[in-house]
């Protein structure tokens, strides 16, 4: 997989699991005879969360001339928008905020699991629409 600027917003470097500069004792970057590497895959939910994740962002800043025919423009770009932002939630380590009660902590953790899981609806519901 690729660096690029969009995982950067992210907080990640081209250091970090699984970008093409990671390297460690056992190699497990280096690709295999299909051209697969074996350290996206000891993660593969994080690493096709990271793949989709750059290719909506992409999507947003640079695709975004059409929209499903029955759909506003401003609607579809509200939901690329919630849909990116559930995948950045997931790709992002909860923080907790220890100043807070626990009932609102998890008041809190609970909303963002919503707002993940409402991401990962919307986008198999308009998984065909993705096209410009």
């Amino acid at each position: 997989m690729k660096f690029n600027h969009y995982y950067k917003e992210l907080g990640l470097k081209p250091t970090d699991f699984p970008f093409e500069k990671y390297k460690d004792i056992a190699d497990r970057s280096k690709e295999d005879e299909e051209g697969f590497s074996s350290c996206e895959f000891w993660d593969l939910d994080y690493s096709l969360a990271l793949h989709i994740y750059g290719r909506l962002r992409y999507f947003q800043d640079n695709c975004l001339y059409a929209h499903p025919g029955y759909m506003e423009p401003e609607k579809w770009e509200e939901i690329i928008k919630k849909i990116i932002k559930g995948f950045k939630l997931y790709l992002i380590k909860e923080e907790k905020d220890w100043t807070l009660p626990e009932q609102e902590q998890k008041k809190l953790s609970k909303n963002r699991e919503k707002q993940i899981n409402y991401a990962f609806r919307l986008l198999i519901k308009y998984w065909g629409e993705f096209w410009y």
